[in-house]
């Protein structure tokens, strides 16, 4: 026969097999009309059909999980305070891989979960102490419909027993369990749609192995099963996590009906949000997301499936679309596309569009789910078998009777939302379809089309549980494609109690329709009103009738009676009674809670509570006293010289003594007790006595105590909360300034301490009338401060209300001076040439020195502008405020200081850094004075439009390149040359054409550029232009020069003299232009010839200097050219116009005398 221990802990043992889930209604506003009728709330249409997530591997869900162990422990007979064991359980995908399930090759995930469960501070059979459990599980899911393969957990289970100050640890077991599902137990039917149910036939075999020294090993099973599940409903699971607002009850019972758990799948979390599993040994488990963490999909695959409904046996396309993550195609991914079913697996590879093509048969077989309303929903896999797989999955229903067009108004998918004050409720069929007056209802009414094609637009026409008939336009759906109506509904306060139908119509000719029609039902009743009758008191034994049979449900159905009430132990006793009648006695007296919960056919409650008071006889004793009188301070011993207890269980001891004063015996139970009373007048003493039964009385003696004088008087000093501690001569050091705190205080009897008078002269040295007296108080308290440094006494001296004192009290202080302090700050941000630095700094000193502070800025402490002190002491601007800027960043300083003297010289300083950055110059053309210009204008060209700090402005270097097509200045580049400088320029531009300018600004320390265009139209063709060009200009002088020669030639051949004035036979057209006064047509003769003379003098005079003269009209040295080159100087490239050398009018006067 086992110990009771092995018992316990094979209890215990027992607790560790199952997943986890529950349920929890969350509160919910609804804004109502004030009219009862039904209303159209919102049509939505989505494909509410939620299909298979896909998984990778590192995705984890982390949950907050408890064991239930309330209604286990009822039914195990052991004595226990545990109600639940809490912990965490991390679920991980560990690895994505091809493996054989049930003869098939199958993509598998492996998800390994690691869980820890603990309750401290429990009691098992009187055995205090931490019960610890740890299981390690891992799952096989298969990746087509997340079915599980086969499971595997390891489960240790400790429980350490305190044991003094420490716990001894106990091994209750260790066990490894092995569980293969066939086929594979599919908790999912994808695509999920509430209303839809299904069940499944399988068989699990079952390995054990482990060790343990409570409870035996069991043996190795193999059983069949059969599990039923249910989408219920969608809504809130109770789970606050983001994206998981919407989220979908699956729940699950065994082949009896009984419940097995429930779990709420989210999509957004690609898994439960929320899970919860029912052991028929008596307990369950619950679990809730705390955390998802899902690995970053750098690839997504997505299945677009051609039919996702479609018929048995039939050849259908598919595409597999690959992305990276931000929705761009990827071209040439290699995948391996798996219809598992039918085992069809094809090695495809995406086109350049992201996109592979792939046609499969439907086939024809079902799946393990029968839910009658398909053959079976197969899932469409297609991954990329890499270092970390990425999957991508769909599934395809198929079904032998499927139509083009098949609109279903799918009753069994109703949601219902029920709003009771501010609470709202998803119902289900676990809660009850059911509801009261004043309710507000929420019908969520589903139409889904079944068809393979797109249903037209039609109206759904419902009709309320008043009669009110409401139509609803449904959109265009395509195939599995759902829209969804909410319908609201306020039960009316007069409605008539019984079930109320709301049904509705597709009105539509499709390919079924049987099922375009259906109804609601939904029972409109009332809550139970509890009645509970109970005595009010009641002695000890006697039998206590409760009673509830006064209660009723309005709505004339049945209900029953649930009692709860407290134990003598402070337990609590549960009965549940189809009578509504309970008995019940207490052995001992006390105030007990009875609590009565009336429960109808609905599910709706109503709760009443109240106290009975149980009584029991009191005790008695007798007490005495030494003396009547006493004088304070002194002791006296108080008696109890006889106790009786007439209906005591413990004779031996009767009655517990407990004295309400300090006695000096050490105890307060004994039968004697000595105090030493302080305080002076009558002085009561109270003794209780208390039988076995907790009832309990208090006797007391009275006496008279005399006064005594108040002594002992005692002081302390605080600085900012901080006690201060005198040198050995009693003297506090303290600073000026400082607020201190002066507490007094002195003995005396209890009742004087509260009427004490104390006088304080906190400087009675230097403010000798300076007295503060702080009347009817034990302790005193006064606020001195010190402004000046030096020597200052306080006094103390303490009354009571008999004029009675402890003798005069000082305590001296010496205060010192306290340096200025300069509070910490932000340092100024960088700022540009010519920004203001704006900035506040605040100094702190004591409020005697603070107005007498002195702020400075020392604007550059590396100059002693003040020629005193040092170069850090300057005082260039005396405030505590800064507004200050700096023109040119390169003798700005790197930091300033900032110093604050107080009245004692006392100094604070500090370094502010100084940071001003240069600003680039935003270069700006104005508008030139001529955009089109024709060739040989000049063209005013400004940098007005440039702007920079004041002072680059005034250093500013203009420099223009006027043609970047050219490069002027040879060095390779065509846009860095400087053909003119100058903010204003003023140019020719002698080529047509678009030309860009370019404008470059320096302001020394950076540069910037902009560029304009120039178009310089081309010179209309005139005479006068012709002839001022170049070659015009060569042909007219020709002419002139040849009509000038022809006389002179001709006057030659006739005269036979010749003077120094008469052209000699050598002279040449050049000879002409060097000759300064030659004239041809000049009326002195003199000058009708060349002279050489002349010529000669020209040669000979000293050059002028060429100051005022257009540079651009000189040559530079290395410029010049011999006369043969004279012909081939290029005019354009110096800027010179011939008109600058003969005029146009002149040219045309030449020419008007030649003719």
């Amino acid at each position: 026969m086992r110990s009771r221990d092995t018992v316990t802990y094979s209890l215990v043992f027992l607790l560790i097999f199952s997943i986890f889930s529950g349920i929890y209604v969350p509160e919910k506003h609804l804004q109502l009309d004030d009219e009862n009728e039904m209303k159209i709330e919102s049509i939505s249409r989505n494909n509410n059909l939620i299909d298979i997530p896909t998984w990778k591997i590192g995705d984890k869900w982390n949950y907050n999980g408890y064991l239930d162990m309330v209604d286990f422990i009822v039914g195990s007979g052991v004595n226990t305070d545990l109600q639940t064991l809490t912990g965490t359980l991390e679920s991980t995908v560990t690895d994505i891989y091809i493996t054989t399930v049930d003869n098939s090759s199958s993509l598998v995930y492996k998800v390994e979960s690691e869980g820890y469960y603990e309750a401290n501070n429990i009691n098992l059979d009187g055995q205090p102490g931490d019960l610890e459990v740890d299981m390690d599980t891992t799952s096989i899911i298969r990746a087509s419909d997340l079915a599980t393969v086969s499971q595997e957990a390891i489960v240790e289970i400790d429980f350490c027993r305190d044991f003094w100050w420490t716990c001894i640890n106990i091994d209750v077991g260790y066990l490894e369990v092995n569980q293969n599902y066939s086929p594979p137990l599919e908790g999912y039917d994808f695509p999920i749609s509430v209303g839809e149910s299904w069940s499944q036939d399988y068989t699990t075999t079952t390995t054990y192995s482990g060790s343990s020294d409570y409870v035996d090993i069991p043996e190795n099973t193999v059983s069949q099963s059969t599990a039923n599940y249910e989408v219920v409903s969608q809504g809130f699971s109770g789970v606050s996590y983001a994206s998981c607002t919407t989220s979908y009850n699956i729940s699950s019972t065994n082949v009896d009906g009984e419940e097995t758990g429930y779990k709420w799948f989210c999509p957004a979390i690609r898994g439960d949000v929320k899970m919860e599993t029912i052991e028929s040994l008596g307990f369950s488990a619950v679990h809730s997301l705390s955390s998802y963490q899902a690995v970053s999909r750098q690839k997504v695959i997505n299945i677009d499936v051609e039919f996702p409904l479609s018929p048995i046996d039939s050849e259908i396309s598919a595409w597999i679309n690959v992305s990276n993550n931000n929705g761009n195609p990827l071209a040439n991914e290699q995948l391996q596309f798996r219809y598992e079913i039918k085992g069809d697996i094809q090695t495809i590879a995406t086109a350049s569009n992201g996109s592979a093509h792939v046609t499969f048969n439907t086939g024809i077989y079902g799946d393990n789910s029968n839910s009658g309303d398909d053959l079976g929903s197969h899932g469409i896999l297609a991954w990329i078998n890499s270092q970390n797989p990425i999957i991508g999955a769909s599934t395809i229903t198929i079904d032998p009777d499927v139509y083009e067009i098949d609109l279903y108004v799918n009753q069994d998918g109703v949601s219902v939302e029920r709003t009771r004050e501010n609470s709202t409720l998803t119902l289900d069929e676990n809660v009850g379809f059911n509801a009261i007056r004043d309710d507000s209802i929420v019908f969520s009414i589903p139409v889904i089309n079944r068809g393979l094609r797109v249903s037209p637009p039609t109206i759904l026409q419902i009709e309320g549980p008043d009669g009110t008939i409401t139509n609803a336009n449904i959109p265009a759906l395509s195939s599995l494609e759902e829209a969804r109506v909410e319908v609201s509904w306020l039960v009316p306060s007069n409605q008539p109690f019984g079930e109320t139908t709301t049904s509705f119509n597709i009105n539509i000719n499709d390919g079924d329709l049987t099922n375009n029609e259906g109804d609601f039902t939904l029972f409109i009743g009332s809550i139970p009103v509890a009645l509970l009758s109970l005595a009010e008191e009641m002695l000890t034994l006697n039998e206590v009738l409760i009673s509830g049979t006064n209660s009723y449900d309005p709505d004339g159905g049945d209900f029953y009676c649930t009692f709860s009430l407290e134990s003598l132990e402070g337990d609590i006793v549960s009965s549940e009674e189809n009578d509504c009648i309970y008995e019940y006695t207490w052995d001992d007296d006390g105030i007990f809670t009875v609590n009565m919960v009336v429960t109808d056919g609905e599910n709706d409650y109503h709760s009443v509570s109240s106290d009975i008071t149980i009584l029991n006889r009191n005790p008695e004793i007798i007490l005495l006293a030494d003396s009547d009188t006493i004088p304070v301070l002194s002791p006296i011993t108080f008696e109890i010289t006889e106790r009786i207890d007439q209906d005591t269980q413990t004779p031996d001891a009767p009655v517990d003594i407990l004295w309400n004063a300090p006695c000096e015996q050490g105890t307060t139970l004994g039968i004697k007790c000595t105090v030493t009373l302080d305080q002076e007048g009558p002085y009561t003493i109270q003794v209780d006595a208390t039988d076995d039964d907790g009832a309990t009385i208090t006797e007391e003696y009275m006496i008279e105590v005399t006064n005594i004088a108040p002594y002992n008087p005692e002081w302390e000093v605080k600085f900012e909360g901080n006690r201060l501690i005198p040198n050995s001569f009693g003297l506090y050091t303290v600073n000026e300034g400082d607020q201190l705190t002066i507490r007094g205080w002195a003995q005396d009897s209890e009742n004087d301490m509260s009427s004490l008078r104390h006088v304080w002269a906190p400087d009675a040295e230097e403010k000798p009338d300076l007295e503060i007296i702080q009347q009817n108080t034990a302790i005193s308290q006064i606020e001195a401060i010190y402004e000046t440094d030096g020597q200052h006494i306080a006094t103390f001296q303490v009354f009571d209300d008999d004029d009675e004192s402890t003798d005069l009290m000082t305590v001296p202080f010496r205060v010192n001076n306290v340096e200025p302090t300069i509070r910490p700050f932000s340092q100024p941000l960088p700022v540009a040439e010519d920004q203001n630095i704006e900035m506040s700094i605040i100094a702190d000193d004591t409020l005697n020195d603070l107005d007498t502070l002195v702020p400075c800025y020392d604007l550059d402490p590396s100059v002693n502008s003040d020629n005193q002190g040092s170069e850090i002491d300057d005082c260039d601007i005396e405030s505590f405020n800064l507004i200050y800027s700096w023109p040119d960043s390169n003798t700005a300083p790197e930091k300033i200081v900032f110093h604050v003297t107080d009245n004692d010289g006392a100094v604070a300083s500090v370094n502010i850094n100084i940071d001003v950055r240069n600003k680039k110059p935003s270069v700006g053309i104005g508008s030139p004075s001529d955009y089109n210009p024709i060739s040989g204008d000049l063209v005013i060209l400004t940098g007005n439009g440039t702007t920079d700090s004041l002072y680059d402005m005034e250093n500013m270097i203009y420099s223009w390149d006027m043609d970047i097509s050219k490069d002027s200045d040879g060095d390779g580049d065509k846009t860095n040359d400087e053909d003119i400088l100058g903010k204003i320029v003023e140019w020719q531009f002698n080529n047509e054409g678009s030309i860009v300018v370019q404008l470059t600004v320096d302001d020394g320390d950076t540069t910037n550029s902009m560029r304009i265009t120039i178009q310089v139209e081309e010179k209309p063709f005139t005479i006068t232009s012709f002839i001022i060009s170049p070659i015009g200009v060569l042909i007219v002088i020709v002419l002139i020069l040849s009509l000038v020669a022809a006389p002179v030639i001709m006057k030659k051949r006739k005269e036979t003299e010749h003077d120094e004035y008469r052209v000699p036979s050598k002279g040449t057209i050049d000879d002409a232009f060097d000759d300064p006064d030659y004239d041809p047509f000049s009326e002195d003769r003199k000058k009708q010839k060349i002279s050489k003379k002349r010529i000669k003098e020209k040669q000979n005079k000293p050059v002028i200097k060429n100051n005022g003269l257009d540079k651009d009209l000189l040559l530079d040295d290395d410029e010049k050219v011999s006369d043969n080159q004279v012909g081939y100087i290029d005019l354009e490239d110096k800027n010179l116009a011939v008109n600058e050398v003969l005029s146009a009018s002149e040219i045309e006067e030449l020419i008007g005398e030649e003719e």
